[in-house]
């Protein structure tokens, strides 16, 4: 991204999102299958798959067989399907703390969370962190026919099948609805057996929701990728800040050096009791012009500024009307979020006047240290007035660079209120 804004600013960011959005249009959905150790993971990726644990391209099954690193597997029958077989939580290679970052768990587009047993914490955990990256999944329980094949031995007079699954299924909804995830959709399959329980309805609403999925992730990317953007932006105007700042402040001090910065900064330069009146009056007039001058240059820099700050983060009607290309939002409506916090009457009028505060303020800095400090050292009110401009300086462009950053970041949601700002 940021070599993209250094080449062509914020067109070309906005264009190369567009082409990854293309792309991912394209891309089979990354379907990250997740839980703890010894669940059934990799048996469910096989048996999804329509493939046994011998099969060459089939995920490593067993105690001893699985593998730690990450790996991919299409879907055979479904091409737009990619599942990713994602180590168990908690694992010695993968502990807890670290277990998102070392997955890289917000790049799935989707998750399906396979449990075995009771619900456990690392099961909510799980279902909180999906939520947390704006994403959906699947609850599948597991193991179904192991409880059935114990109860059953457990209780050979009394065992029940149905009665059984319904208790599984119950118990799973019920714990899933006290962590907060009532619209959760649950599942409970056997790896090894796909013509019982909800294998195949499963496998159904998976390829049902492939468009809510993509339509989803193609969102979350576009709001991730403008946010970098203008991040970026942000950062490569740091160094475009300083410069600017420094600048104001030698325009501060610029005028006064004419003749000879220690002659101008000597308190002969200020009318004195007792003095003729004409060389005061000249003095005088020499002073108000040079303000007026640095004050002339400074207002140059704070609209140049000000203009830097707008296209830099594609306020202008080109970059609005590129960004509602890749967007669901109209040009019509981005153009009324930058209108309402910049052509707003009430805003309008504090900003100017803020900036004309500024305009007028900051060059006066010079003269008023030459008269505050006129019995110190000409070098001291030098290095005074423009250590002082140029801390000034430094704050007000600052702020003039949050203003339109904000905008910018609405326009990234645009869902919020326009006049948030």
């Amino acid at each position: 991204m940021e070599s993209a804004f250094r080449s062509g600013g914020i067109d070309s960011c906005l264009r190369m999102i567009e082409g990854q959005l293309k792309q991912l249009e394209l891309s089979p959905i990354n379907v990250a299958v997740v839980g703890s150790s010894a669940v059934g993971k990799s048996s469910f990726i096989n048996a999804i798959r329509g493939l046994t644990a011998d099969h060459e391209n089939a995920a490593p099954v067993g105690e001893f067989q699985s593998a730690l690193d990450i790996r991919d597997y299409l879907h055979p029958r479904v091409p737009e399907l990619k599942f990713w077989d994602l180590p168990g939580v908690s694992s010695m290679q993968f502990p807890k703390d670290t277990y998102l970052r070392d997955v890289s768990f917000d790049r799935f587009d989707f998750f399906i969370l396979i449990t075995a047993g009771r619900f456990t914490e690392t099961d909510a955990w799980l279902g909180k962190e999906i939520r947390n990256c704006e994403k959906k999944y699947f609850f599948v329980r597991t193991h179904v026919d192991k409880d059935i094949s114990n109860n059953s031995k457990a209780h050979p007079d009394s065992h029940n099948e149905d009665e059984l699954i319904n208790t599984i299924y119950t118990y799973t909804v019920e714990k899933l609805n006290e962590a907060g995830f009532s619209d959760v959709p649950v599942f409970l399959v056997s790896n090894y057996d796909h013509t019982k329980y909800d294998f195949h309805r499963i496998e159904q609403q998976l390829i049902k929701e492939l468009p809510a999925i993509r339509q989803n992730a193609a969102i979350l990317y576009k709001r991730s990728a403008v946010r970098n953007m203008i991040e970026v932006a942000g950062r490569c105007l740091s160094w475009r800040l300083w410069m600017y700042s420094v600048l104001s402040a030698a325009v501060a001090a610029l005028p006064y050096l004419q003749g000879g910065w220690m002659e101008n900064s000597h308190p002969t330069m200020w009318p004195q009791r007792g003095t003729d009146a004409q060389p005061a009056a000249a003095a005088a007039a020499a002073l108000v012009h040079n303000y007026f001058v640095s004050a002339g240059l400074f207002a140059v820099f704070v609209w140049r500024w000000s203009h830097i700050c707008f296209s830099h983060f594609g306020l202008d009607d080109s970059s609005l009307k590129h960004y509602a290309r890749i967007s669901s939002v109209s040009s019509r409506t981005l153009k009324e979020i930058v209108s309402t916090n910049f052509g707003e009457r009430q805003k309008k009028t504090v900003r100017l006047a803020g900036m004309v505060v500024c305009i007028l303020s900051i060059p006066a800095f010079r003269p008023l240290a030459g008269l505050v400090f006129k019995q110190y050292s000409p070098y001291l009110l030098l290095i005074i007035s423009t250590t002082v401009s140029f801390v000034s300086a430094r704050c007000f462009f600052g702020y003039m660079l949050k203003i339109p950053k904000k905008v910018a970041l609405m326009i990234a949601r645009p869902n919020v209120s326009a006049s948030e700002i």
